[in-house]
């Protein structure tokens, strides 16, 4: 019997543009944006403004980011294969970086 006995299969594909269902801000419950971690944890996303005000900084920072860390906080990366995992920083394979790097920093005024 397998261990994962009774539990929905899943996989994340990282097609651009499309993010995991759970896969929003936990402050401000925006989805479809870069989302960051914290270093040592999993348990809290944030879109970039809330990362920003998290780490006092002005929201302005995201517009000359040098690198792609906020503070602490990290790109958080979707595992294909667990859902609610993330990939280790240095451990992110190139068709991750390539989505995360591709999703907006923050959703249009119109949307």
């Amino acid at each position: 019997m397998s261990d994962n006995a009774g539990q929905e299969a899943y996989h994340f594909y990282y097609n651009p543009g499309e993010t995991p269902e759970t896969y929003k801000c936990n402050n401000c419950r925006v989805t479809g944006v870069k989302l960051w971690r914290e270093y040592s944890s999993c348990q809290k996303l944030l879109c970039g403004p809330c990362a920003c005000h998290n780490e006092d900084k002005f929201e302005s920072f995201l517009d000359n980011m040098i690198g792609d860390q906020i503070g602490y906080w990290i790109p958080a990366v979707p595992l294909p294969d667990i859902k609610n995992g993330f990939w280790a920083y240095f451990s992110v394979p190139k068709t991750g970086v390539k989505w995360w790097n591709e999703l907006p920093l923050r959703k249009a005024n119109n949307e």
